[in-house]
């Protein structure tokens, strides 16, 4: 037992101290960065989504950018307002979500008679830790570190939610349903929580009553309604922002999609 909380509060330590000793080095300072930095600094002035640094190489930037997911650009809006415009504290927020996917990973609940069960049971935060790439995407602000850290949350709710009372159950598949809402609204790839948390509902079905049902679809909205329903209202300026911003994705035209 004592063996396990060593090696497991050593592999948070690691952790700790690469991305410190790293957080400005690998990767290096990426444009996705500047263009979350900017449009934060838009929505703190003016309590907008928009960024200049394009001009109209996409239609409407400069007004709405509405094909952004928002949640990020909210979170380093927090942080600029704690600690200004700073890189370091910028990729600090990536840290410290990188963070929870490691501490996700840890099994902190050990319950195991076998010390050996138990140390294997280490091997999903070890791996992560020494992975060059999940490292790397841990220290920079672009989606994917937030999106695996909420969207890991969410899957842990519904296990839980699966393995407990009736009624502490419809409040974690609640809070399962915010945290998918709220990967989708860091970025789209969120979305893949989504379907992973409806398929197992669906095939676990005989499992799960209406109210349960709803109280995820509940959560869901909660996290996305507004976001969607402003898509809803400004649907050709989404649409045409979109579809201009796929066409350069596709083609790797800019610089900035590389």
């Amino acid at each position: 037992m004592r063996t396990y909380f060593y090696i497991a509060g050593a592999i948070v330590f690691l952790y700790s101290l690469i991305s410190y000793t790293h957080i400005l080095k690998h990767p290096p300072v990426w444009p996705d960065e500047a263009i979350y930095a900017e449009m934060a600094q838009h929505l703190i002035a003016s309590n907008s989504l928009k960024t200049n640094l394009w001009g109209e190489t996409i239609p409407h930037m400069t007004t709405q950018a509405m094909f952004y997911p928002p949640l990020l650009i909210y979170l380093v809006a927090g942080v600029q307002l704690l600690f200004g415009v700073s890189i370091e504290a910028q990729r600090m927020l990536a840290v410290i979500f990188g963070l929870v996917i490691v501490l996700v990973l840890l099994p902190l609940k050990y319950k195991s008679s076998s010390a050996r069960i138990g140390l294997y049971s280490l091997l999903p935060s070890l791996l992560f830790i020494t992975n060059v790439q999940a490292l790397r995407i841990s220290r920079f602000t672009r989606p994917e570190v937030f999106v695996i850290a909420i969207g890991l949350l969410a899957l842990i709710c519904v296990h839980r939610a699966l393995n407990s009372s009736s009624r502490h159950s419809t409040r974690l598949l609640f809070l399962a349903g915010l945290a998918a809402g709220a990967a989708c609204i860091v970025h789209q790839m969120g979305s893949i929580y989504v379907v992973s948390i409806a398929t197992s509902l669906l095939i676990l079905r005989s499992r799960i009553r209406p109210v349960q049902a709803f109280s995820i679809l509940g959560g869901f909205l909660s996290a996305t309604g507004l976001w969607l329903y402003n898509i809803v209202i400004h649907w050709d300026i989404f649409s045409t922002s979109y579809q201009t911003w796929i066409c350069w994705e596709n083609t790797n035209h800019s610089m900035v999609f590389n």
